[in-house]
């Protein structure tokens, strides 16, 4: 991650080279103002490929959005989250199973004809 933070930056500096000069002061003064919110966008997108970072999830999350509103890729069939609290759900087991037979007797239905 670290390698990945310094082509970030060092990419950062190169395609913004007004921001290559600025002190803590300036930027302090910056935010003092109220100037700062371009500065933290152009940043932001800098860390864009920082896996686990804001910028990072916030990417991720419109890409799937985007897959998911493409109108080529359709809808996606099946969609779930998952966390550890999962097995403490008697209920979504039920459920789950339920669907599953309900499944595989759809797919009985169609190989038989």
């Amino acid at each position: 991650m670290r390698q990945t933070s310094r082509k970030a930056s060092n990419w950062y500096l190169h395609t913004h080279k007004e921001d290559k000069d600025l002190t803590v002061e300036d930027i302090r003064e910056m935010i003092e103002a109220g100037d700062a919110a371009g500065l933290a966008q152009r940043v932001s997108y800098a860390g864009v490929k920082l896996a686990g970072s804001k910028p990072f999830w916030q990417s991720a999350q419109k890409d799937l959005i985007a897959q998911i509103r493409a109108p080529d890729t359709g809808t996606p069939h099946v969609f779930f989250t998952c966390s550890s609290a999962d097995i403490q759900w008697p209920d979504m087991h039920n459920i789950c199973l339920t669907m599953i037979q309900k499944f595989q007797r759809m797919l009985h239905h169609i190989v038989q004809g």
